[in-house]
């Protein structure tokens, strides 16, 4: 009987030095930030499944109401290139209607750097150079994000590559789930990111 008291003892202290090895990740509280008095904000996302992506862009002004949203899908062979193509295609997209000096976010960190010239993949090199030229050429800046403070885009990128189509909402047709998440994004209510 003392032997099995022992042995509970010894498994007890080791579950309870193994619980304490555990490192948790600490909750943070994100929402998305609206751009400065006057400014555009256009955050973009893309999904990427089966050799398929679907990239999402929304566009808001400082009040965080929509000016635009954009829905593409297509073929891609990664899920970076899926946010390559996201970021080129909504670049492309906004700029040819006329909007400049944009606050561009996106979650891809690495994406982010790649246009920063801080890492390199010389395959998508010649994209990454047009998106740093639209970039700097539209006065726009490029900064990394967290995935709690695109959700709206995220959602977007999703939607379009689901039911495999292309659309463009405006602040008067947008959709009503899209609707949804922007007010939630306005109203400042924090996603919780463990990290």
């Amino acid at each position: 009987m003392v032997e099995v008291g022992i042995e509970l003892m010894t498994s007890y202290g080791d579950s309870l030095a193994h619980c304490r090895s555990i490192k948790y990740k600490r909750p943070t509280l994100l929402c998305w930030e609206k751009p400065e008095k006057g400014a555009l904000k256009l955050n973009i996302d893309a999904t990427f499944k089966d050799g398929r992506g679907g990239y999402g862009g929304i566009l808001r002004n400082d009040q965080g109401e929509l000016v635009v949203a954009m829905g593409l899908e297509g073929k891609c062979e990664t899920p970076l290139d899926a946010e390559i193509q996201a970021l080129l295609i909504c670049l492309q997209e906004c700029i040819g209607r006329g909007y400049k000096k944009m606050a561009i976010e996106i979650d891809s960190l690495q994406l982010v750097l790649m246009i920063q010239g801080k890492i390199t993949h010389w395959k998508a090199q010649s994209k990454i150079s047009r998106i740093a030229t639209i970039i700097a050429s539209s006065s726009s800046t490029l900064t990394h994000t967290y995935r709690e403070r695109n959700m709206a885009a995220d959602w977007i990128a999703k939607h379009s590559w689901k039911k495999r189509q292309h659309f463009l909402w405006k602040a008067d047709t947008g959709h009503k789930g899209m609707t949804k998440l922007i007010q939630l994004e306005i109203s400042g209510l924090p996603q919780i990111r463990l990290g």
